[in-house]
């Protein structure tokens, strides 16, 4: 009974009001691409896919109404490049891997430009699992990548 409870106390401001935090706009923002993520993986599970489109999109509607830093935009851009070059290159992903990590939590600190701006320990705490999820799938994705055996063509049958 308490959930119902709960959820009948959620009202659209109260949403919204925990919208306006961008702490919690960053958090749902990371949460809505792993949740997309899932559905790459999975193909055909429904909810994970819409809930971090939902979630995603959330967050960023609620970030664009704040001041952004030019600065925190480049390193995330920065970042979410390295994050694809760990997984198309074999040789020093984890290198990559660990510099998408740093420019990833230094653009999370960055981003905002006002007072009430995301708070660096939740950059360190959404930044570093982030990135160890993201270099430990990189690497398998490398393995698999390693493990494929070429394709040859096939032999004429003897007659």
């Amino acid at each position: 009974m308490g959930f119902f409870y709960a959820a009948a106390a959620l009202s659209p401001d109260t949403v919204r009001e925990a919208f306006r935090d961008p702490n919690i706009a960053w958090l749902a923002i990371l949460a809505g691409i792993l949740g997309i993520y899932c559905e790459f993986i999975r193909p055909g599970m429904v909810a994970p896919g819409v809930a971090g489109g939902m979630l995603t999109l959330l967050g960023i509607a609620s970030l664009s109404s704040l001041p952004l830093n030019p600065a925190g935009l480049a390193l995330l851009t920065l970042s979410a490049s390295l994050f694809l070059w760990t997984v198309m290159r074999t040789n020093l992903s984890w290198l990559g891997t660990i510099t998408a990590g740093v420019a990833l939590i230094a653009g999370t600190g960055l981003l905002i430009d006002q007072e009430n701006k995301i708070n660096w320990l939740t950059a360190v705490a959404s930044g570093l699992p982030f990135t160890a999820l993201t270099g430990m799938l990189s690497a398998i994705a490398i393995r698999a990548r390693g493990n494929k055996k070429p394709i040859r063509a096939a032999q004429p049958a003897p007659e």
